[in-house]
């Protein structure tokens, strides 16, 4: 699908598109004759019912698409902008979706607003929120659109200064650490003793913290919170 990113929004797109215009042939072509004729020959009552279950099915098809789709953080605002023309296009009021509608714009003019002083700024807010979900009581209520779009942010948006790549280090760290003490260096919490548990661990944890050290004597700051 040409003008959207290629990953999970892009296959998601083209699934509601494919949906959509199979409903929308159907509704308006043979549904719409058939009952067209039946209406005319004064026949309803012995219309087939078999073209209103397949209606059906083609409907729970594209609602299905179209809620896998809105359940993706749109990766940019031209994403965005398709999803308000999928809840409001064309005269539809769905206001099912209008509290995600209402976070994804007011994050995109959030991030318009910042973006010109900090490129990275919303992978360290991200990141920010990322450490407190972390330290939370696991079983608080968790926004699970919140929760992937943080994910989204941090891991597959592309990072535009040192302290951002700092950031996306820490956090490939964190989800390969199998320790708690490691889990905690990750996240820049006091008592890791990191330094003196090193040795034992693998090379790719032992790369990945020494890429850490790196990039932060680089930007002193990268991993505050």
């Amino acid at each position: 699908m040409k003008g959207f990113p290629t990953n999970n929004w892009r296959h998601a797109a083209e699934a509601y598109l494919v949906a959509k215009e199979a409903e929308h042939a159907y509704d308006n072509g043979p549904y719409a004759d058939a009952i067209r004729a039946a209406d005319a020959q004064g026949e309803m009552a012995t219309f087939d019912e078999r073209l209103t279950q397949e209606s059906d099915r083609l409907t729970d098809i594209r609602a299905a698409a179209e809620d896998a789709l809105m359940a993706i953080p749109s990766p940019d605002a031209a994403s965005f902008a398709f999803k308000y023309l999928v809840a409001r296009g064309s005269g539809r009021e769905t206001d099912c979706w209008d509290a995600m509608l209402e976070a994804e714009a007011t994050r995109f003019a959030y991030a318009s607003s910042r973006t010109a002083e900090d490129p990275d700024a919303l992978l360290h807010d991200a990141w920010r929120e990322f450490v407190q979900a972390k330290l939370a009581d696991p079983e608080r209520t968790v926004d699970a659109h919140r929760v992937r779009e943080v994910d989204r942010i941090i891991f597959d948006r592309d990072a535009e200064t040192i302290a951002g790549v700092a950031i996306k280090v820490r956090a490939a760290l964190y989800i390969s650490a199998v320790e708690d003490w490691l889990e905690s260096a990750a996240l820049s919490l006091p008592g890791s003793h990191i330094d003196a548990r090193l040795k034992y661990e693998d090379t790719p944890i032992i790369a990945m913290w020494s890429a850490i050290r790196s990039l932060e004597r680089l930007h002193p700051h990268s991993g505050d919170l």
